[in-house]
C-alpha cells in the first residue's frame, strides 16, 4: 500500500512538471488556470493564471506564495524563472528576529521561501536588461509555484506566527478573500492598515477590499499571535 501511494504521488508530480515545461506554462498573462486532481491526497496542484502564477515586472514586486511549495528551498521555488539573469534579490524581514534576510546580490542569508510569508523580488528594470533575448526576458515574467494548498498528511493544517509590529505577511490561497477572514484569529484593533503594492504603478495600494493570490502585504500587529487561514 505505502508503495502503491508514493508512486501515484509521483505519477502527480510528473504530470505537473510535464505541464510546467510545456510551452503554454509560460505563456500570456491571460492563460487560464490548470488544475490538477490527484485524488490520493486529495490535494489541488494549480499552475498558472489565476492559480499560483505570480507574473513579475521589472523594479520590485512584493509577493506571496499561494500554495505550499513542494521544494521550499529557494533555488526550488525561483527555479521556472526562464531567465534568472533579470532576478537581483529576495528579501524577507522577520519581525520576529528584527532582522533582513537577502537572496542575491552577494547575500545568502535567506535560504527558504515559505507560505504565510511575504517577499520582496526585484528584477532589472527593462532598461537595465541585456540586449540579447537569450539572457533576457520579456515582462511580466511568470513564477510558477508548485505544490498543495494544505500540508501534507500527517502534517498540521497550517499556522502562521506573527509578532508585534511590522510583518510581511503572505496570503496562503488560490482565491480571493476579505482581509476579515484570513486574519480571523485576530481583532480588527489587534493590526492596523494593510499595504499592499502595485508592481506596475510602482506605489502603494493600502487596504485592499480582498487579498489576492501570489501578491504579499506588510501589516503592523499590536499584539504577537498566530494566523490561522
Amino acid at each position: 500500500m505505502k508503495e502503491e501511494r508514493i508512486l501515484f504521488a509521483l505519477t502527480c508530480l510528473a504530470l505537473i512538471l510535464v505541464i510546467a515545461m510545456s510551452p503554454w506554462s509560460v505563456g500570456a498573462k491571460a492563460s487560464p488556470a490548470v488544475e490538477i486532481w490527484c485524488e490520493g491526497d486529495n490535494a489541488v496542484y494549480s499552475a498558472g493564471g489565476s492559480g499560483p502564477g505570480i507574473y513579475l515586472t521589472g523594479g520590485w514586486n512584493l509577493i506571496s506564495l499561494p500554495v505550499v511549495p513542494f521544494d521550499p528551498s529557494i533555488e526550488g521555488v525561483l527555479a521556472t524563472l526562464v531567465y534568472p539573469y533579470d532576478l537581483l534579490s529576495v528579501w524577507h524581514y522577520d519581525a520576529c528576529e528584527d532582522e533582513w534576510l537577502v537572496y542575491g546580490e552577494g547575500q545568502t542569508s535567506l535560504k527558504t521561501m515559505e507560505a504565510g510569508k511575504a517577499y520582496w523580488v526585484r528584477m532589472r528594470y527593462p532598461d537595465e536588461q541585456h540586449w540579447d533575448s537569450a539572457v533576457s526576458g520579456k515582462y511580466p515574467y511568470a513564477l510558477w509555484v508548485f505544490g498543495t494548498t494544505r500540508p501534507m498528511p500527517p502534517s498540521l493544517p497550517p499556522a502562521y506566527d506573527v509578532c508585534a509590529g511590522w510583518n510581511m505577511v503572505g496570503f496562503t490561497s488560490t482565491e480571493e478573500m476579505a482581509p476579515a477572514g484570513y486574519l480571523g484569529s485576530f481583532t480588527p484593533s489587534e493590526y492596523g492598515t494593510i499595504h499592499g503594492w502595485d508592481p506596475v504603478l510602482a506605489n502603494w495600494a493600502s487596504n485592499p477590499a480582498t487579498l489576492v493570490p501570489g501578491r504579499g502585504y506588510w501589516i503592523p500587529f499590536s499584539v504577537a499571535g498566530t494566523i490561522y487561514p
